[in-house]
């Protein structure tokens, strides 16, 4: 929010969470031991950048004690210039080989650009186990009351995602595979939404420590849906990934992401027409595989800000 000369004005709140940030890092080997009930108990660190959200941070925990998981935090979001508590319980057994059960419930889940509460939502996902080199099947159907923290709308929500990946197919220094995801969800309301995500991609590795790797992706929504965060927009985006390595475990990642409008039509169904390719957001994050963190910042282009990114799992 601009204060009265104009300047956008940084709650105390948020400046609280990041400070955080370097307390939960250094605890992080602590963390892996058992402690208490927690088979084991890990820190969480999310901070990024939402359109809807805006800017956000987040701290938690999450222990896990056999086939159940907690997770308990609080996040700051730019939209409320708040923070609230988030937290999520999450059920999961294998039934057989090719069956498993999955049930949660949260509270400010964030769930893509937004946040929602499951109260809770029972899935049942088939992914059969398949030889090398085979197409990998899954199907997810999914039945649960789901509520849309921005805007307040909830529903039951029923229905199903089916998921296929080609195998990764190398040659040399050179790598390519291909997705495709569909799904159709109704709800309480009589309402009906379905989606398509399609996804190619490339990589190239160059040495040991030097890697190039591409993503073409192509969605599209159709119906209405009283959940916001269901519907897929119609996007063709293109991420490229340059992967640097500058030490023992540790990684530069170069990410831009270009856009293609909807209303700019492609070249083919999938692939974009060049002339209307623009670059959406950019980022370079350093990592550290092996302890799961990484920091960085980016660049978002729609409103030319510059934006923390920090992740620890």
């Amino acid at each position: 929010m601009p204060d009265e000369n104009g300047a956008r004005r940084r709650p105390s709140r948020l400046i609280c969470l990041l400070l955080l940030i370097p307390l939960v890092l250094t605890r992080a080997t602590e963390a892996a031991s058992p402690a208490g009930p927690c088979l084991s108990l890990r820190p969480l660190v999310d901070v990024g950048r939402t359109d809807v959200l805006g800017d956000y941070a987040e701290v938690g925990a999450v222990c896990d004690f056999g086939q159940w998981s907690v997770q308990v935090g609080a996040r700051y979001t730019d939209i409320t210039h708040a923070t609230w508590p988030v937290a999520k319980l999450s059920y999961e057994t294998a039934l057989d080989a090719s069956w498993r059960l999955l049930v949660a419930a949260s509270a400010r889940e964030r769930v893509g650009d937004y946040e929602a509460n499951r109260f809770p939502e029972v899935t049942l996902q088939w992914k059969p186990p398949v030889p090398e080199g085979a197409l990998s099947p899954q199907l997810d159907i999914s039945a649960g009351w789901l509520q849309s923290v921005q805007f307040g709308t909830q529903a039951l929500r029923t229905g199903a995602v089916a998921t296929i990946a080609s195998p990764t197919f190398r040659m040399g220094m050179v790598s390519a595979g291909a997705s495709l995801q569909a799904g159709d969800y109704a709800y309480g309301t009589g309402q009906n939404s379905s989606f398509y995500v399609a996804e190619l991609d490339a990589g190239f590795r160059f040495s040991d420590t030097v890697g190039l790797e591409f993503a073409y992706v192509t969605q599209q929504g159709f119906g209405t849906s009283p959940l916001v965060f269901d519907f897929v927009n119609l996007e063709r985006i293109l991420i490229t990934q340059l992967h640097l390595g500058i030490g023992p475990d540790q990684q530069l990642t170069l990410t831009t992401t270009f856009f293609v409008p909807a209303q700019a039509p492609p070249a083919t169904p999938l692939i974009p027409s060049p002339a209307a390719v623009t670059v959406r957001d950019a980022s370079i994050i350093y990592e550290r595989p092996s302890q799961q963190w990484s920091v960085g910042v980016g660049w978002h282009q729609s409103d030319n800000s510059v934006f923390l990114i920090a992740t620890l799992r």
